[in-house]
């Protein structure tokens, strides 16, 4: 007989100090649970009511991916593109109060303008969305802190040659009012601020189409731009009348710079493995052309200018590097960074802005190197998948992208101050499951084909199983055994198939319960009061189910995998995380691709969804209120005794 069935079968009273421990206490007090989950897309972890109500954030981005920054120094505020959440943010200078400007802005695929008028107190912004065949782009327009927003014009362009796509968005407030963008068709535009009268300045399709680089204006009635492949720069009136070549280029030409206090012209010319990128000035008129500074990046961008200190700025990549106008020799102002996608200096104090897209994080030093480099944001999640809960520490750990994490919850919020990284170096950490009676902490690495386990505080960190694209997982510590889901994974064998597997928390007895024709790669929970487990499946892959079954489905059997049942097999299109409450006789499941949270009776019936308008959730976890924690910690101690009691006499 399984040591399964002897345990429920000598102890009567194992299975109430499971149902105790695990769904305390939703069998006197469901208003005291909440559903928690990890949000892939939005980079989140929520909860909620378990009817859907009152969602709150526990723990979110400032910034996930900043892309382009803009600087209100008048009111001392900082403004920023976050392409992979669509948002459009801003704070004080200092990175304090932080908050949302427009939400919904940028769909993350290109990069789209960001402008501040503080002449006028406005802001605009390209709002980009896709369609089938067209993507429509529209020019939007509000008041600095985001409020009465509205759409001044829109483009719409092929997805095949991005025809009419808008790539640049700059202002000239004080000379005339008008807006002025380039696109990918190497046109250039402009019109008035409120959008109307919208004239086509630059236009010469041809068989290379040059991307313009940003627009750039003298102030006495001169556009300037650089045509990159074409290695050439040009100027023409403001109404595109008067186009003349002002230099002929020997590289590709990059971002352009103009000075009109002192007359000058600047531009970056790109290099390649055997010679050097260059920065180079000239007159306004195009004479008198000279190297202002060498670097061996090949193709530095967003060029910077400080007047005051004769100083000039670009991106290499992950550094930020400078010049003097007055000497070639280039230097690493900063160094160690992941990717700098937009610079902006700060006349007034002194204070160089960048962000950097790859590390997720916005930053600030003094142009004078007289102080530190100062994270002003950070981004705190990326891409979390499962979650898992520790009552009697207080603990939540989570899986993200590379590493498992965990910190301390304080009342209804993750405290941040308190995250710590246990565990690195994973490729994609999926599934995460605490046993609070033995002290340790379980995790998938789905691409190294892995589960391993180490204790609470990521210590003593071992090997528990090779197996197949392990996904999520759950642990059944009376018991001593563990279930997951596994599957067909990039890079693995067209032959595969996913399944249920369980063995013991130390990797022996290893089961095959059951086994799927698709990838099977949702989440599993288990109900230890009714002995059922149950899982989600997630998507099949290209080759068709078998006749008369669905493709996505929730199903349960018993623990030996037995009595398989489909519970839920239509209105599902990516079911990812499953979560039971065998008091309450509830299932709760999410959809990664619809974006919601249902919930049903445990036989699948009476199907009803209760959260809506969410990103990707993945990770569902039914726990309750941490208020309540003290007493579930009791009963898992309790819990712990019988346990480690019962497993003394197996042996």
């Amino acid at each position: 007989m399984r040591w399964r069935r002897f345990v429920r079968a000598a102890f009567p009273p194992l299975a109430a100090l499971v149902a105790l421990a695990q769904v305390t206490p939703s069998a006197r007090a469901t208003d005291l649970q909440h559903l928690y989950w990890a949000d892939t897309v939005a980079h989140e972890i929520r909860r909620a009511n378990l009817d859907g109500s009152a969602v709150e954030d526990m723990l979110s981005n400032v910034v996930t991916e900043p892309f382009e920054i803009a600087l209100d120094a008048a009111a001392a505020k900082l403004y920023w593109v976050d392409r992979d959440n669509g948002r459009i943010r801003r704070s004080n200078l200092d990175g304090s109060e932080a908050e949302d400007v427009a939400v919904g802005s940028f769909d993350g695929r290109r990069r789209s303008g960001l402008v501040v008028d503080t002449m006028n107190g406005r802001l605009y912004w390209w709002r980009e969305t896709p369609a089938e065949t067209s993507v429509l782009h529209t020019l939007y327009r509000a008041s600095l802190d985001g409020s009465g927003a509205e759409a001044l014009l829109s483009l719409s362009s092929d997805i095949i040659n991005f025809s009419f796509t808008p790539v640049t968005l700059d202002l000239d407030a004080a000379g005339g009012g008008k807006l002025y963008w380039s696109d990918r068709h190497h046109q250039i535009w402009r019109a008035d601020l409120d959008g109307t009268e919208i004239e086509e300045i630059l236009s010469e399709p041809g068989p290379f189409v040059p991307l313009p680089s940003r627009p750039a204006l003298d102030g006495a009635g001169k556009l300037y731009w650089a045509e990159g492949i074409r290695r050439r720069v040009r100027r023409a009136n403001l109404d595109g009348s008067g186009i003349e070549v002002l230099v002929e280029t020997a590289g590709q030409t990059g971002e352009i710079l103009v000075d009109p206090v002192a007359g000058k012209l600047y531009w970056m010319q790109a290099g390649n493995p055997g010679n050097p990128s260059e920065v180079y000035r000239s007159n306004l008129d195009g004479s008198q052309v000279e190297v202002v500074a060498t670097t061996t990046t090949i193709f530095p961008t967003r060029l910077t200018f400080d007047a005051a200190a004769r100083e000039l700025y670009w991106s290499a990549g992950a550094r930020i590097q400078r010049a003097s106008l007055d000497g070639p020799a280039a230097e690493d102002f900063v160094d160690g960074l992941g990717d700098v996608a937009y610079l902006a200096l700060d006349e007034t104090t002194g204070q160089l802005y960048w962000a950097d897209r790859l590390e997720g994080r916005i930053q600030r030093t003094p142009a004078d190197s007289s102080g530190p480099v100062e994270d002003l944001h950070l981004r705190t999640l990326l891409a979390p998948h499962a979650i898992a809960l520790d009552p009697a520490a207080g603990h939540i750990y989570w899986t993200e992208t590379g590493r498992v994490r965990r910190a301390l919850l304080e009342g209804n919020a993750i405290d941040a101050a308190t995250i710590e990284d246990l565990i690195t170096g994973l490729t994609v950490a999926h599934g995460v499951a605490v046993d609070p009676v033995a002290g340790k902490l379980y995790w998938t690495n789905n691409h190294q084909d892995i589960i391993e386990r180490a204790d609470l505080d990521g210590s003593n960190r071992e090997l528990v199983h090779n197996t197949l694209g392990p996904k999520e997982l759950v642990v059944d510590p009376p018991t001593g055994e563990m279930y997951w889901v596994y599957g067909y994974r990039a890079g693995g064998h067209q032959g595969d198939r996913g399944g249920v597997r369980r063995s013991e928390l130390d990797g022996g007895l290893v089961e095959d319960l059951v086994q799927s024709y698709s990838d099977l790669a949702g989440g599993i929970a288990l109900d230890p009061v009714g002995e059922k487990v149950y899982w989600t499946d997630e998507r099949a892959r290209d080759d068709p189910p078998p006749a008369g079954q669905a493709s996505t489905k929730v199903q349960r059997a018993n623990l030996d995998g037995t009595e398989v049942e489909d519970l839920l097999t239509g209105g599902l299109v990516r079911p990812t995380g499953i979560a039971v409450d065998p008091a309450a006789g509830t299932l709760y499941w999410a959809d990664a691709s619809t974006g919601t949270i249902s919930r049903a009776n445990l036989d699948g019936s009476e199907a009803e969804e209760v959260v809506s308008g969410l990103a990707a959730p993945h990770g569902l976890l039914l726990a309750p209120e941490p208020s309540a924690w003290t007493l579930q910690a009791s009963a898992l101690a309790a819990l712990a005794c019988v346990a480690r009691r019962a497993r003394s006499w197996r042996h």
